[in-house]
Parts: C-alpha cells; structure tokens; sequence
C-alpha cells in the first residue's frame, strides 16, 4: 500500500512539473500570437481608418505619409514597408506596455491573474476627449476603467479640485470591480487620449478565464479517478 501510494505521489510530481512545462511553452505560444495579431491589426488598419483609435490611426497616418512620397519617388519600394513594420511593432508595444503598466500599478488591479490583465488590454478601446470634456461625472453610475494614455485630467469633488491624473494612471477601477457609484468628477483639462474597458466586458474576461481554468483542473483530476 505504501508503495503504490509512493509511486502515485511520483507520478502526480512528475504530472506537475509536466504542466508547468507545458505552460512555459503556452506563455511563448501566446506571446507569438499577440504579435501575429498586431502585425494582422497594422495591416487592416491600412485599409480603413479610425478616427478614435490612436494604434489605428497612426500607422494611417504614417501610411499617407509615405503615399505622399510615393507621388515623387514613382512606386514604392520594399524599404518603405519595412519601415511601416518597424512602426507597428514599436507602437503596438509600447501602447500596450503603457496599459499593462498602468493595470499593474493600480492597487486594486494589480491583484488580479497575469493572463485576466492580457484579455483586459486586448479589449481596451480608445476615446478621445476635447477640453473641458467629463469624463467621469461625480453621482453617476460607474461603468468603465479607464487609462490615461495622452494629455491631462483634473479631479473634482463638490465642485473643488482635488487632484490631476497623468499619462500611464488607470482610474475609475472601482466600478468594474464593485459596481460603485462614481464619488468625484474627472474633466480633460486639454484634449487627452483615454483607453476604457467596460464593466460587462471585464466581468466576460473574469468569467471566461474562471472556467477555463476549472476545466484544465477538473481534466487533471479525472486522470487519477
């Protein structure tokens, strides 16, 4: 009896190292798809143009600019689309390090699971908002997190300021998490670029990620019934 029970304490070991190798190898996997699906995004960007979203807006931008050189230089060559490449990468990354880094800096954000944090990012949308604009209303029901990519916020509270939000903080986390009511007003002091993900889509994230880790735990359990 002793035996066996040694022997199946050796083999749930070796199942266990087994999967962490496996999941190194799913980490590297995943790494290589999300920058597959940028280069995919960069080039459908190309074909169509977002006026809200900066990662879509930008390349366009950049492509027009290199279509305008075209019109001297006759067609256009293979150096020209290797430096739309080497644009998309550097600024598909560096937006997406800015949201992560805000996400993990956010006290309440940080605690949640690596793989909750990339589904996050990739459903994260852009907004832009003029001068003066609200984007938070004190009172009102909290719908969204938001991270402030470009330009500048001023927090108020009954109608005195109480703060500013940079570029790279994430706000207004607690009505995704608890569903709370927004206690003070935010307001772009001059045009600001905001990144926002919705309560019902990070509640999806949460429930989606949950389940699948249930059943990668309930397969590794029935394999020892």
């Amino acid at each position: 009896m002793e035996t066996e029970l040694a022997h199946r304490n050796q083999e749930f070991h070796a199942q266990g190292l087994k999967l962490q190798h496996l999941q190194k190898e799913l980490d590297a996997k995943v790494a290589q798809v999300e920058k597959l699906q940028d280069a995919i995004h960069y080039n459908e960007s190309l074909g169509r143009f977002h006026h809200f979203s900066v990662i879509n807006q930008a390349p366009a931008q950049f492509h027009r600019r290199l279509k305008a050189k075209e019109g001297v230089s006759a067609e256009p060559t293979s150096e020209h689309f290797k430096t739309q490449y080497v644009f998309l990468i550097f600024y598909y990354s560096s937006t997406r390090k800015l949201l992560n880094d805000a996400i993990m800096s956010n006290d309440f954000l940080k605690k949640l699971e690596p793989q909750h944090m990339r589904e996050m990012v990739d459903c994260m949308y852009e907004m832009v908002y003029v001068e003066g604009e609200l984007i938070i209303q004190e009172g009102d029901a909290g719908n969204h997190l938001y991270v402030l990519a470009e330009g500048f916020l001023e927090v108020l509270q009954n109608g005195k300021r109480l703060g500013e939000i940079r570029p790279g903080a994430a706000f207004g986390e607690l009505a995704i998490l608890y569903n709370c009511k927004r206690t003070a007003t935010v307001k772009a002091v001059v045009q600001s670029h905001i990144w926002t993900l919705d309560r019902q889509t990070f509640q999806a994230i949460m429930m989606q990620t949950t389940q699948a880790k249930h059943e990668e735990y309930f397969s590794f359990l029935r394999r020892y019934q």
